[in-house]
């Protein structure tokens, strides 16, 4: 609180003789929304510290099988965002919020491609019609 800070430069101030105590707490950036991952594959990388699926891919780990579009349980998605400035005195400034949000994503069935016949002649009406 205000205040709370206030009563630190005080005793801050009287401790240094006089000079300027800067209390900065940490400030971090906007959520990235990351893709969604496939569960496996997201848990391998996070043990590797990587976050981003765009940053795993390799000619041997293409994006696809990484990636996540559907399916029972869903995958995990990270949100990341960075530190626009760290606390300047880090024993007085707030520290920095979490960086990294993981939660699941994509949990719904895949869409079933549906293969129809072909069109089969007209069949007789099956209700009479005004006239027509």
């Amino acid at each position: 609180s205000k205040k709370l800070k206030q009563e630190v430069i005080t005793i801050e101030a009287k401790q240094r003789k006089g000079a300027r105590l800067e209390i900065n707490d940490c400030s971090v950036g906007s959520w990235r929304p990351q893709e969604c991952m496939d569960t496996k594959m997201a848990q391998q990388l996070e043990k590797q510290g990587i976050y981003n699926p765009q940053k795993a891919v390799t000619a041997r780990r293409p994006l696809k099988s990484i990636l996540h579009k559907c399916g029972p349980g869903g995958g995990i998605q990270w949100f990341l965002r960075g530190k626009v400035s760290p606390p300047q005195t880090p024993e007085y400034g707030a520290s920095c919020p979490p960086l990294r949000l993981k939660t699941v994503c994509n949990d719904f069935e895949c869409p079933v491609d549906c293969k129809l016949s072909d069109w089969e002649g007209w069949s007789a009406c099956s209700k009479s019609c005004d006239g027509g």
